[in-house]
């Protein structure tokens, strides 16, 4: 992985036990990836000149573009929020020199991005390339990823406090937190912290229970594997008691850079099976009911006993959440045990190598979905992919059948 300003963004939301559901997938060299309410992403990128906040809709919309606003330097990142206010924190950096790094606080209003307060940021020499912080929601303590003087090696974890109008002198949070290796990303929520120690070529995220004063206390534990993939690039968490957000970043065996992965967590809908009849029946039943209008950002779904469709936007690899809901109710009828081929398709579209790792992707995805979350009814799930000879938004989609 190459170098990145570590930073910590936005809270998102979902039960321990609600579904993980792929949100972003690149290869670019991304800092940080954030939802904005339930359909605005904000993702921090590194370019040639610089790192920059681009904006776009998870569901449809013109695709990622720079967000004038909050671009208000060299080196933007975002650091925090506060939900009740809806204000959002930004890092700024406007030349090369400390004295042109700040704190700005942004409002949401009426689809546009407003500035409301600056603050610098405490002044001390860092002696790594790599900074990261989170601003807490009510602005008084700001976490600090950097390397200061005394340190434990590489990037520790410091803490400061508003007051009197500045920030306190940054306090290293001791052999608790901060070891050998590098420790970025901090994120506080619940009286938690959230941070990501990198081991090699990995990271993996731990969290440590916070005590009065903001100190941490107890034993950092790394977090469960539905978070921390072994061997891969995880960072950048963020939860809150309705859920969470992180990235992952793995080689792929099909290509030799790292793909990124933002995942957020979504609870699954899963509907009881109908008892009155049986499925083949409902199955009927559901194919001469009268169609219902759909925004154009919502794929269309079809039906057949032959099988079971979803169908997807021009390169597109993920489920919407309303995507999500048909497959689960498609589940849900499904026999206890039963041997479901998922078939990834792409049209004539691209390159060769393109439009095979879509089509590979979309049945990898909906695979990974069935067997991580349904469990419970046995299924036996094997995937394949094809590609059509035509351009045509029909051959774009996953279909489910039963295998022999």
């Amino acid at each position: 992985m190459k170098k990145t300003l570590y930073t910590i963004a936005f809270m998102l939301a979902a039960l321990s036990t609600q579904a993980q559901t792929p949100i972003k997938e690149t290869r670019e060299e991304v800092a940080d990836v954030v939802l904005f309410g339930s359909d605005l992403l904000l993702t921090t990128k590194k370019d040639k000149d610089g790192q920059y906040i681009y904006v776009e809709k998870r569901h449809g919309g013109a695709g990622m573009e720079k967000e004038p606003v909050l671009n208000a330097g060299h080196t933007n990142a975002i650091i925090g929020k506060n939900t009740a206010t809806g204000e959002l924190f930004v890092y700024h950096k406007r030349g090369r020199r400390r004295k042109t790094e700040r704190l700005a606080v942004y409002v949401w209003e009426q689809g546009s991005f407003t500035k409301t307060e600056e603050r610098r940021i405490p002044r001390r020499m860092n002696h790594s390339y790599n900074l990261g912080l989170f601003l807490t929601e009510d602005k008084s303590t700001l976490y600090i990823s950097a390397e200061y003087r005394p340190s434990r090696g590489y990037e520790d974890i410091y803490l400061s406090r508003w007051k009197n109008n500045r920030w306190t002198r940054p306090e290293n949070l001791g052999k608790k937190v901060n070891t050998r290796l590098p420790e970025f990303a901090p994120f506080v929520a619940n009286d938690s912290l959230f941070f990501s120690r990198k081991e090699k070529n990995a990271a993996y995220v731990y969290a440590i229970p916070l005590k009065e004063q903001a100190a941490p206390e107890g034993e950092a534990l790394k977090l469960k594997d539905n978070v921390n993939k072994e061997e891969a690039f995880n960072a950048y968490y963020k939860k809150s008691d309705e859920g969470e957000l992180w990235i992952t970043a793995a080689t792929d065996v099909k290509a030799e850079e790292p793909q990124l992965t933002a995942f957020i967590s979504e609870k699954p809908v899963v509907e009881p099976a109908p008892v009155a009849a049986p499925v083949k029946e409902v199955i009927a039943r559901e194919e001469v009911a009268a169609p219902v209008a759909t925004a154009p950002a919502v794929a269309e779904v079809e039906k057949s006993a032959s099988g079971f469709e979803l169908t997807y936007a021009f390169n597109e690899v993920f489920l919407s959440p309303a995507q999500v809901k048909e497959l689960q109710h498609y589940l849900a009828r499904q026999p206890q045990g039963a041997k479901l081929t998922i078939t990834g398709c792409s049209d004539a579209s691209g390159t060769e190598k393109a439009k095979q790792r879509v089509g590979y992707k979309r049945a990898a995805y909906v695979k990974w979905y069935i067997d991580k979350y349904y469990r419970s009814k046995g299924f036996s799930t094997q995937t394949e992919y094809v590609v059509a000879k035509e351009r045509s938004p029909e051959n774009r989609k996953i279909v489910i059948g039963k295998a022999d």
